[in-house]
């Protein structure tokens, strides 16, 4: 009887364990890398009062998850995190739907950013930091040049019914050429601006890949951008 009575308690404390892990997730060193608390950032309602947006973190975590809410409202627009040097990992919440410029542009240390579904824009918001890759989210609709100098980027992991490919890079590619001339070729180039750093400018094998997927910026198409402008407004574009 005590046996089992002992056998129950530690397999109620082993699930309790999980449970507690489950919630606050890990590091790969095995650190726990909780919800970042509300104190740490500074934040703006939006005008309708339905969403935040983050303005500055004042906090110090190394492997950051920022939190899906604050005040009970969703964190739907993520920025003011440009220049952090601390800052080696960062989970965006599942809230999100716009990470703004400058983001986490010149973030040194920052090797790792885990995108959710759902987010539909990112801005150029990753320039400068050291991630080594990325992978973006299916629900992407809008992507800015958010890459450019980052020289450790080698891994792009593009899915290929992503939203902002299929339904916006043939009508950019269009809309460029019928409207100002654009080549085949110069399309391609502007496409390639998204991403940029020195392991991407050496390998051609990359390059071949984002020629074929025409990964097109559409915000340089006017005439595209307009048409998503009253979408976007709510979130400040």
């Amino acid at each position: 009887m005590k046996t089992a009575k002992r056998f129950a308690m530690l397999a109620g404390l082993a699930l309790a364990l999980m449970a507690v892990l489950s919630f606050t997730g890990c590091s790969k060193k095995g650190e726990i890398a909780k919800v970042a608390p509300e104190s740490d950032f500074e934040f703006k309602l939006s005008d309708d009062g339905t969403f935040i947006e983050l303005t500055e973190y004042k906090g110090n975590a190394k492997n950051l998850v920022i939190p899906e809410t604050i005040q009970g409202l969703p964190v739907e627009v993520i920025n003011g995190f440009s220049e952090n040097k601390k800052i080696k990992s960062v989970v965006i919440p599942s809230s999100a739907k716009v990470i703004k410029a400058p983001g986490f542009c010149y973030c040194d240390s920052l090797e790792k950013v885990t995108l959710p579904e759902g987010l539909l824009y990112i801005d150029n918001a990753f320039d400068g930091t050291g991630l080594t890759s990325v992978t973006l989210p299916k629900s992407l609709e809008y992507l800015g040049s958010a890459f450019l100098d980052c020289n450790n980027l080698a891994e792009i992991n593009i899915p290929d019914d992503a939203a902002f490919l299929l339904k916006n890079a043939t009508e950019v590619a269009v809309f460029l050429s019928e409207e100002y001339g654009w080549t085949d070729e110069t399309i391609a180039e502007s496409g390639e601006e998204i991403f940029s750093g020195t392991k991407i400018n050496e390998s051609v094998a990359l390059q071949k890949e984002l020629r074929e997927i025409k990964c097109i910026n559409p915000i340089t198409a006017i005439g595209l951008y307009s048409k998503a402008k009253e979408k976007y407004s709510r979130w400040g574009y």
